[in-house]
């Protein structure tokens, strides 16, 4: 699930973003399947030690505040409850509108443009929380990608890519920073294809630094986050940052997705 694009892509005068950070030699390593791979490559096996992921496997869902700001100003500020197996996700404003995704599909349960935007803060807001959790998903593939550089610190790094048909773009890449020390992933640099080729995509990664973590139950979570414009391979500027709080495991049943009989579809990006 890689729903990064719409917003990154249209609201592009925030931040346009550029290439990996300060990436020295790229490594070339043989590229790991692990739809397909029994054994879990080192960096995997210790990012999902370091963050927890047995223990957010066992857990049913986790409930969070989100407030994310770009260009001075704030663009969310919701509560958000999501099955951590990111099947069921449900976001309420401070205005109560409320929009839920399941079975593929995102639900406005209040009037309002069905422009793609509602799927999308579904979709991505919660999949940058959870990102730690979730890089050996079916359909995934790994592969070395030497070192980046942020702040002058140099963290190793690995390339996530996706199988063909894998989401909405399946030409998005991440490339992942791992803090060598707490094995937690300190930041992404990544693209978006939405509307774009992967070649013209490339030209302008985009950042995010996870700059703080927090222990919840025993599942490291990071709590504050900072966007990036990037220039000439480097994190140039920050442009945006996202506080999460009251972050907490709970259970949900079918009945906290309900979706009402006037629901409206916000479609997939075309």
């Amino acid at each position: 699930m890689r729903y990064l694009s719409l917003l990154l892509f249209s609201s592009f005068f925030l931040f346009s973003c550029t290439p990996s950070p300060h990436t020295s030699t790229e490594q070339k390593n043989s590229e790991i399947d692990l739809a397909k791979e029994p054994i879990l490559p080192v960096f995997l096996s210790s990012n999902n030690k370091a963050h927890g992921l047995d223990l957010w496997k066992e857990k049913d869902a986790i409930s969070f505040q989100l407030q994310l700001f770009f260009g001075g100003k704030e663009r969310v500020n919701s509560s958000i409850i999501m099955d951590t197996d990111f099947s069921h996700i449900k976001m309420e404003d401070q205005e109560g509108k409320v929009s839920v995704f399941k079975n593929d599909t995102a639900y406005m349960l209040y009037e309002g443009k069905t422009n793609g935007s509602t799927r999308f803060d579904l979709l991505t807001w919660p999949y940058f929380m959870s990102f730690p959790f979730k890089m050996g998903a079916p359909g995934t593939k790994l592969e070395a990608n030497g070192e980046i550089v942020f702040d002058e610190k140099r963290y190793p790094s690995h390339k996530l890519s996706f199988g063909d048909e894998i989401g909405d773009a399946p030409d998005d890449w991440y490339k992942i920073l791992q803090d060598p020390a707490s094995k937690l992933v300190k930041g992404l640099v990544y693209i978006v294809t939405f509307s774009r080729e992967q070649a013209e995509a490339e030209k302008s990664p985009n950042g995010i630094i996870y700059k703080k973590y927090i222990d919840v139950e025993g599942a490291q979570i990071a709590s504050e986050w900072e966007f990036w414009k990037m220039s000439e391979g480097s994190f140039n500027q920050k442009v945006g940052y996202a506080l999460l709080s009251n972050i907490q495991f709970i259970s949900t049943t079918e009945k906290d997705f309900a979706i009402t009989e006037d629901a409206v579809i916000d479609p997939k990006p075309e």
